[in-house]
């Protein structure tokens, strides 16, 4: 059989602890072994080397100490320094692995260090094992990496985003036959953003399909990133998830242009430099090179993506075009259903249908974003958003709210119409302004088949909430500076929802510091963006690089989340019939998935996990 000339050895740790280096030697039964591609990886970041004529390799940047590997029968000694919870994952081509794991500084052995084993060549999971009291492993396969049984190959599950945090949605489903990617999201939130730059942890190149729950950028936004990285695959969505990730990719592309410029300008101004090279993580022509790969299908249709493989894509009723996407796979003769929630949408929220529920689902992957409090009634929603009003028109103010472009600006601009309608605030002008919000609008109007009973005869009776008298949609940057030399109350909609980019910034700037002007937000925001500092009550914030104190009144109407809170998450998992085999919480911070993981448990008796970035799971 030929060997494979590739060795990946995987330490999740944080491998950007400054003089980190790795060395060593790498042998094939006893002989050095020239022209190896090598990749170390850490928890966050990844690390390329290649052995010399000699066998020798060196990579910066990993654990410190010398690593020498002999693959064969003799022992592959594993030095890392000591820490509280990891694992060691090789991809090997021998028949049998033996070995032992030593403390890189001390070499006391380390017993209890889980090893997995790949068959990379059929994308395959092997096992896994651990050391014993000496530090020793040895692990045997009646798999080969060249010529193996698919049948014997296990279904794994891989997370590489989204975990114990909210953004960066990823995971690889790697079945006997198929790589597929669900989601492709960026991180949003301040300490993870450093991982959008960062090599992806699975080999673009392999994957054999990408499929999307919905247009959110936590979701989609990494997209461009992937296909300029190799990914050369189709990308499956709903047709109106597939019409807004478009729209949503080129505005994020183009807005990290222009942030990227706006900060070298920032940093020859101040005469320094960044910790990094100011760069884009794409550009708008990227997001404009991966759209021709979206195939636009159906809720309620199969899609078979390879041999005992289907996905079906199921309403979730968060914003238009989202889905819950459940897997069927075959193996054996027996079936597995893999369900991913996406993100779990609210019952009787405007606009929508309700989210789907299933009775069956053997292993299920599911939000948490809510999943340690509870939302406000609607009542409360419209209440907040009235008073909000009444008091900027009282005090000569402006409210400035963040909005997500996608949904949330179309549900606020429904409740503006339902207040105007009853009377209970006065008919102020009210602008959208979000060039993407103005485009989704338009998909909006493509697609009334997906709105609830009641949105439907609004339309039909000539009041729809995206066309009522008052409201202005600016398209060009012109006319966004002049609604802020606009006399009177206004109510300004604009992106990001979190503040984090976009033109709400412009319009905080000339608000911020006003006390008669009110910040209202409307939607969950994720630790280390400007929306959460806002919210924390922080008294001065830096927005352009420039300190601003707050005076402005800052406010938030919780019950406005598109997400399901902690009692409907309880309400979409509880509906199945039986227990599924186990639940995988994702897509929440630390505080909100162990809570709702230990609500799961406490009041179902389910087996339930929150997995940590980088994590695997076999699925039997």
């Amino acid at each position: 059989m030929e060997e494979r000339k590739e060795v990946v050895f995987r330490f999740p740790w944080d491998s950007r602890e400054p003089g980190c280096r790795l060395s060593g030697v790498l042998r094939l039964r006893g002989e050095a072994c020239p022209d190896f591609e090598m990749c170390f990886s850490s928890q966050d970041d990844h690390h390329h080397a290649k052995t010399d004529a000699g066998g020798r390799f060196e990579a910066a940047g990993v654990p410190p100490g010398p690593c020498e590997v002999d693959l064969g029968n003799a022992e592959i000694v594993i030095q890392v320094p000591a820490r509280a919870a990891w694992s060691v994952d090789l991809e090997l081509p021998r028949h049998e692995i033996r070995g032992r794991v030593l403390d890189a500084l001390t070499r006391r052995p380390l017993a209890g260090v889980q090893v997995d084993l790949e068959c990379p060549d059929h994308g395959g999971y092997l096992g896994s094992t651990k050391t014993g009291p000496e530090g020793r492993f040895r692990a045997s396969s009646s798999l080969e990496c060249n010529g193996a049984d698919p049948l014997d190959m296990k279904t794994t599950l891989r997370f590489l985003g989204a975990t114990r945090n909210v953004t960066g949605s990823r995971y690889v489903l790697e079945t006997p036959s198929r790589r597929i990617l669900v989601d492709c999201g960026l991180f949003q939130e301040r300490e993870f953003r450093h991982r959008n730059f960062q090599p992806f942890p699975a080999r673009p190149q392999d994957l054999d399909a990408v499929l999307l729950t919905h247009a959110h950028l936590d979701h989609v936004g990494y997209l461009p990133a992937l296909v300029g990285a190799g990914y050369a695959g189709p990308v499956h969505a709903t047709a109106a998830s597939a019409a807004i990730a478009g729209i949503v990719l080129l505005d994020a592309g183009r807005i990290q242009e222009e942030d990227a410029e706006r900060k070298k300008k920032r940093h020859r101004r101040e005469k320094r430099k960044g910790s990094r090279p100011v760069r884009p993580l794409y550009t708008e022509a990227d997001a404009e090179a991966c759209i021709p790969r979206f195939r636009p299908l159906s809720l309620g249709e199969p899609l078979a993506l390879g041999p005992g493989l289907t996905a079906t894509f199921h309403e979730a009723g968060h914003i238009l075009g989202s889905s819950m996407i459940l897997f069927e796979i075959e193996q054996k003769g027996e079936r597995r259903r893999l369900l991913f929630s996406g993100d779990v949408g609210r019952w009787d929220k405007p606009i929508l249908e309700d989210p789907t529920l299933f009775e069956t689902a053997d292993y299920v992957v599911m939000e948490s974003t809510y999943g340690d409090r509870l939302h406000e009634d609607v009542g409360g929603v419209k209440a907040g958003i009235a008073g909000a009003v009444q008091r900027a028109c009282r005090e000569g103010g402006n409210v400035v709210v963040p909005t997500f472009a996608v949904e949330r600006a179309h549900e606020i601009l429904y409740v503006l119409n339902r207040l105007r309608m009853e009377g209970r605030i006065p008919p102020v002008p009210v602008y959208l302004d979000s060039p993407m919000a103005v485009r989704v609008t338009e998909v909006f109007r493509l697609c009334e088949d997906l709105f609830d009973a009641e949105m439907r005869r609004l339309v039909n009776e000539g009041k729809s909430p995206f066309a009522f008298p008052g409201l202005h949609m600016t398209a060009n940057r012109e006319d966004s500076k002049a609604i802020n030399r606009a006399r009177g109350t206004s109510v300004i909609l604009a992106g990001s929802g979190m503040c984090t980019g976009g033109r709400i910034k412009h319009h905080l700037v000339h608000n911020i510091e006003k006390p008669g002007s009110v910040v209202l937000f409307t939607g969950y925001q994720a630790r280390g963006t400007l929306g959460r500092e806002l919210v924390e009550g922080a008294e001065a914030v830096r927005i352009f690089g420039k300190h601003r104190k707050v005076k402005a009144r800052v406010e938030q109407v919780q019950g406005f989340s598109g997400h399901a809170d902690q009692a409907e998450l309880f309400r979409w998992i509880s509906h199945l019939e039986t227990a599924p085999r186990h639940v995988f919480i994702t897509h929440g911070e630390p505080e909100a998935g162990l809570r709702f993981a230990d609500l799961l448990r406490e009041r179902l008796g389910w087996s339930v996990s929150v997995p940590a970035y980088l994590d695997r799971a076999t699925l039997a």
